[in-house]
């Protein structure tokens, strides 16, 4: 639980809103790194910056209509794994934007 706090406190300092952060998800980082989640001898010490940004341009250079509409059909499957930890994120986000908006008023 603490690092889902982590990454929803970096999330929410990024200042980008949830819609953002799904797409960033799902058309971003899970085509780079969804196959990760199925292999047991995967990374899962987490993955190089530099190397994962770099794959993530890397993908979306060669994405196409073709590719992209390909990315949505396979949501669930790159996603799926990590679901309920990302709504948990996604929770934890909500929890410090409210607490933000009741600090503000």
């Amino acid at each position: 639980d603490h690092d889902l706090k982590y990454i929803a406190r970096v999330l929410h300092d990024s200042g980008y809103d949830r819609d953002t952060f799904e797409r960033i998800l799902a058309e971003e980082v899970a085509p780079v790194v969804y196959l990760n989640l199925y292999s047991v001898a995967g990374n899962w010490s987490g993955f190089d910056e530099d190397w994962l940004c770099a794959e993530i341009l890397r993908a979306m250079a060669k994405r196409g209509p073709i590719r992209t509409w390909l990315l949505r059909r396979r949501r669930r499957i790159m996603t799926g794994p990590i679901r309920e930890d990302w709504l948990a994120v996604l929770r934890h986000y909500d929890a410090l934007a409210d607490a933000e908006g009741k600090a503000s008023s």
